[in-house]
């Protein structure tokens, strides 16, 4: 899945906290990393990060690290965002619905 569709993911519909993990951890798996920045007439190089470099204590360490960010901090908040802006368009909508009324009835 790529991060715009993750993020039109997130943006529409609830997902556990698992699931929302697992989405943006899958996004990990396919990460390029620069292991020598180009310079002037020079190429640079890179590589993309393996399974078994996801392995190693510090990737581990870092997972868990955006596993917990992830779960207690983004998820929370991409889901009060969405409440949030259900209850906005739920209002602009009962606001609305006044205004037509009142323009049927003829009121100012």
């Amino acid at each position: 899945m790529k991060t715009s569709e993750a993020i039109k993911l997130f943006e529409t519909q609830d997902v556990t906290d698992e699931q929302g993990y697992n989405i943006l951890i899958e996004d990990l798996w396919n990460i390029g990393v620069v292991t020598k920045p180009a310079f002037e007439d020079q190429a640079g190089e890179h590589r993309t990060v393996t399974v078994a470099d996801m392995a190693q204590p510090i990737a581990q360490a870092l997972i868990q690290f955006f596993m917990y960010q992830i779960q207690t901090v983004m998820l929370p908040v991409i889901r009060d965002l969405r409440a949030l802006n259900a209850q906005i368009e739920h209002a602009g909508q009962v606001f609305k619905d006044e205004l037509d009324e009142k323009d049927k009835r003829g009121v100012n």
